[in-house]
């Protein structure tokens, strides 16, 4: 049972530290939520990698512990590890993350029988003490997730053919993504920054989701700080079924998504200039307003017959069915589904940005930037 524990573990590891994809285990899947969020982690290290060492250990001990006391004492504390660390990503993944992993529960429940079959065994007789000790390893690897700051954002690499190229950019700018199979005009998609910047972002965001949320705050501000130095492509991409074929059920979070999408798409089409004032009245607070309530707000801002006239236009549906399809590349790319994505030169960040050192090291990296100590300049819309 052990063995088999840990070659899920393996399996795992696999994906956590080389993209390898998950069977099964598709964008905003359980498991998709689940090892994309900080909690699969220690810090910047997969968490799945501390389950292969103990249940590795564990395996040897367990064989050795024939013939040696020690041995016996070793498996027993590795037992103890391993059913305290179950219990807690058991736990995590039922009150806190809400989604469920079945690789991860899979094998949390062959540590949990290896471990009953072990106390049917007696096999714990006199290592009590040693149990105990790997109970407090266990609480050492919680209290160290608890107090070090959790991996926040995955940064991945597009390769050759997935990076942003900028076409023409003395003439009528292009942005041509995995070899040309994607081309987007700046100049026609809702946009953050000044337009002459020139360098491209590429944000895939959804209004419903509370990562981006915060996201879209700091990139504000990370206009402030680079300003005029790069711009920012917006890419709505909902997290519902009703209009996203790659989501297999809608989280309540969610529900709203699609028409939140089309919302923010017709004012851009009914009135550019007002795009980016819609977006931030979207974004305000912690949660999107009642959409009834956005939809009287967008009434208001670009007037209702051309709000209605927008809404029917089919660019919309195309522009979403797009967009998704470039998720679906990038997914199909490093394996992971977290949103919000931002697509900078060749890189790629999955999942919430909380330090804006962390994207201000993407700009370094790509185009070699750095933040203006001066920011008392205004974001240009």
């Amino acid at each position: 049972m052990v063995a088999v524990a840990l070659g899920i573990s393996i399996y795992l590891s696999t994906h956590a530290s080389f993209g390898a994809g998950l069977l099964g285990c598709g964008p905003d899947s359980g498991c998709d939520r689940v090892l994309g969020s900080g909690w699969s982690h220690l810090g910047a290290f997969p968490v799945s990698w501390l389950a292969v060492f103990v249940e590795a250990l564990w395996i040897i001990s367990l064989v050795a512990s024939r013939t040696s006391a020690l041995a016996a004492k070793v498996a027993a504390a590795c037992a103890a590890t391993g059913l305290a660390s179950a219990i807690w990503f058991t736990a995590l993944q039922f009150f806190v993350l809400k989604a469920l992993c079945p690789y991860c529960l899979a094998s949390h429940l062959f540590v949990a029988a290896a471990v009953a079959l072990q106390w049917r065994r007696a096999a714990f007789k006199g290592t009590a003490i040693y149990a105990g000790l790997g109970c407090l390893a266990s609480l050492g690897m919680v209290a160290g997730q608890l107090l070090i700051t959790a991996r926040t954002s995955l940064v991945g690499s597009l390769g050759g053919a997935g990076q942003l190229e900028v076409v023409s950019p003395t003439a009528k700018p292009m942005i041509s993504l995995y070899g040309g199979a994607f081309q987007l005009e700046p100049g026609g998609l809702p946009r953050m920054g000044s337009a002459a910047s020139p360098h491209y972002v590429i944000s895939l965001f959804d209004y419903t989701c509370h990562i981006c949320r915060d996201l879209h705050h700091l990139l504000e501000n990370q206009l402030l700080k680079f300003p005029g130095k790069f711009q920012i492509v917006n890419l709505v991409m909902p997290l519902c079924a009703e209009c996203n074929p790659l989501m297999k059920q809608t989280s309540p979070a969610h529900v709203d998504a699609c028409h939140f999408a089309r919302l923010g798409l017709a004012v851009f089409r009914a009135a550019p200039e007002k795009s980016a004032d819609f977006d931030s009245y979207l974004f305000e607070g912690s949660k999107p307003p009642i959409l009834e309530q956005a939809r009287a707000k967008a009434a208001q801002m670009v007037g209702a017959p051309a709000l209605a006239k927008a809404l029917d236009d089919p660019w919309i549906a195309q522009r979403i069915e797009e967009n998704i399809r470039l998720y679906a590349s990038n997914y199909f790319k490093i394996r992971r589904g977290e949103m919000p994505q931002l697509m900078v030169g060749d890189a790629i960040s999955v999942g919430a940005i909380k330090d804006p050192s962390e994207f201000a090291a993407l700009l370094r990296n790509q185009w070699g930037l750095e933040p203006r100590t001066n920011q008392s300049s205004s974001i240009s819309r």
